[in-house]
């Protein structure tokens, strides 16, 4: 985060501000496919996808969120 906030736009006009990133992570089933003929695209499908854009459209800039499920998901293993 901090790496993109100090990175411009546009070096030859800093007005334009740096770069600013919103991160949202869940975890569940997707799908991955491509969709196309003359210009074949790879795209993402599934509940969890559109779970992580809700995360990220809720968030304010340069900020990151983690579902619950996903947390526990990547998580160390708790050793006794």
């Amino acid at each position: 985060m901090r790496a993109a906030s100090e990175t411009l736009v546009d070096e030859a006009d800093p007005s334009k501000g740096s770069l600013s990133i919103r991160c949202g992570i869940h975890s569940g089933a997707i799908v991955g496919t491509l969709i196309g003929q003359l210009r074949p695209k790879y795209t993402l499908l599934g509940g969890a996808l559109r779970c992580a854009a809700l995360h990220c459209a809720a968030l304010r800039c340069a900020a990151t969120h983690s579902a619950a499920v996903a947390h526990a998901a990547t998580a160390p293993a708790q050793t006794p």
